[in-house]
């Protein structure tokens, strides 16, 4: 929805980005579904509190006349029949509030219809979810809101928990792929301050996964102190950051390397027969094992 900012009760003084961000997070807390989702939807749906109509960051279109403030016509673009239709004149819940904005998109999460969104417990299956339950029309929205996700780092945000070996880092890569190996046969969990590296390696490989089209194995990704020195890794490696990954993909290695360098932000690349060290560092390197 695009609207003028009519009404808000935000600042009078644009908020900056991370500000609208950190606000929000503030007033999360009881959100039956992800924060980085209910995060994403209000700065994707108002433009970053930029065009709040009547306190509605959340683009909800009017469901009862008599709630909160009531219902206003605003201007909106719907996709109807698989095409874009843009100035649509439709009602839109208004609020006295961001407050109430806020607690009305919670109250709305609860409703059977998004059941599938309250479930999901990463960020990939939520943004899938919120479209696939019909919350908006845009044939970009998951994607829009996967990017805002991503480029605000805004799965910090989401409650303590919920990640586990299991958690769908991106559509193609599990958490517990970057476990650690250790001497007694158990894989360890990266600690949570490197959450954000082992993130940033899976979303790099996943470019890779995409313009090929072939699966990565992962054979070493974050690497605890006493594992790395039991497999005689250099000392200030950047597996212990969660910055790098040893993997092995079934195509030519030159070809690979080709895929790397125009996809990713990796600049450490190790070449081995049996694998290919990746790894994210401020300039270009090259080795053999």
């Amino acid at each position: 929805m695009t609207c003028e900012n009519l009404d808000s009760d935000l600042p009078s003084k644009p908020m900056t980005r991370q500000e609208f961000v950190s606000l929000l997070a503030s007033k999360l807390d009881n959100c039956p579904v992800l924060k980085s989702l209910a995060i994403a939807q209000a700065c994707l749906e108002s433009g970053f509190g930029k065009h709040s109509f009547y306190n509605n960051i959340y683009g909800i279109k009017c469901h009862d006349t008599n709630a909160y403030a009531g219902c206003r016509l605003g201007k909106t673009s719907e996709v109807i029949d698989g095409s874009y239709h843009h100035g649509l004149k439709l009602a839109f819940q208004t609020y006295d509030s961001i407050d109430d904005s806020i607690v009305d998109y919670c109250n709305l999460m609860k409703y059977d219809r998004y059941t599938r969104v309250r479930d999901a417990d990463n960020y990939i299956d939520a943004t899938a979810m919120i479209k696939a339950c019909g919350y908006a029309t845009s044939l970009t929205y998951r994607n829009s809101l996967r990017r805002v996700i991503e480029q605000n780092d805004l799965t910090k945000y989401d409650k303590e928990g919920t990640m586990d070996a299991d958690t769908q880092l991106t559509t193609n890569f599990k958490y517990g792929e970057f476990y650690s190996n250790s001497t007694s046969g158990k894989k360890i969990e990266p600690p949570e301050e490197l959450y954000d590296n082992v993130l940033l390696v899976a979303q790099e490989l996943q470019k890779v996964r995409d313009a090929t089209g072939r699966p990565i194995r992962i054979t070493s990704g974050w690497r605890s102190v006493e594992w790395n020195k039991v497999i005689g890794g250099a000392k200030f490696s950047r597996h212990l950051l969660g910055l790098a990954a040893d993997i092995k993909v079934y195509i030519p290695q030159k070809e690979l390397l080709i895929y790397l360098g125009r996809h990713t932000c990796f600049n450490g690349f190790g070449i081995s027969n049996s694998f290919t060290h990746v790894d994210v560092r401020s300039i270009i390197t090259t080795w053999y094992y």
